[in-house]
């Protein structure tokens, strides 16, 4: 598994409505793929459908290769996603890259995030922009970063992955805090 951040400003999405505006970063571009599906954005990225087996999106949605019942319907800006690949792949998701400054909502619970902050950096100062807002950072490998306790295993951040942040309270991503 590994679990990547799209962390460019260009989104997709398939069907005739925008996804929620509490789902991305506000003010992106967001691309209708009409009669296309998601599968055809991976195609775009490089996968054909024997390199990935699933990709799991937030809330749970997930799309299979080949399978009906698919509930991915967008990959938006500032999201991360899990995909679960036989092999090493390296991808480049399309777009400009997100600046700091710019804003992706949390809810409550576990959040999927792409992270597009300073590379390298320890959780605390990563996410220092909502310190309070957050119990549990947690990343592809399960390793975790619990504020204020010692034995956390996730040591650094890594910019363009995924992580999963459990909000305490509702707030808003951003990595230049004003």
């Amino acid at each position: 598994w590994s679990m990547i951040g799209w962390t460019t400003g260009q989104g997709y999405y398939e069907g005739t409505s925008l996804p929620l505006t509490s789902d991305y970063i506000t003010g992106k571009t967001l691309t209708n793929m009409g009669s296309k599906k998601i599968s055809d954005i991976f195609g775009m990225l490089g996968f054909i459908s024997t390199d990935y087996l699933v990709s799991v999106g937030p809330a749970g949605v997930v799309y299979i290769p080949s399978f009906i019942g698919n509930t991915l319907k967008s990959l938006l800006p500032g999201r991360g996603y899990w995909i679960y690949l036989p092999a090493d792949k390296t991808i480049t998701v399309p777009g400009r890259p997100l600046e700091a400054t710019e804003q992706l909502p949390l809810g409550i619970g576990w959040n999927q995030v792409g992270y597009w902050g300073t590379n390298d950096v320890a959780p605390a100062t990563g996410f220092a922009c909502i310190a309070g807002t957050y119990d549990v950072i947690v990343n592809e490998a399960g390793q975790v970063y619990i504020p204020g306790f010692i034995g956390s295993t996730l040591k650094k951040l890594q910019k363009n992955r995924g992580y999963f942040i459990h909000n305490t309270t509702p707030t808003t991503l951003r990595f230049n805090c004003p």
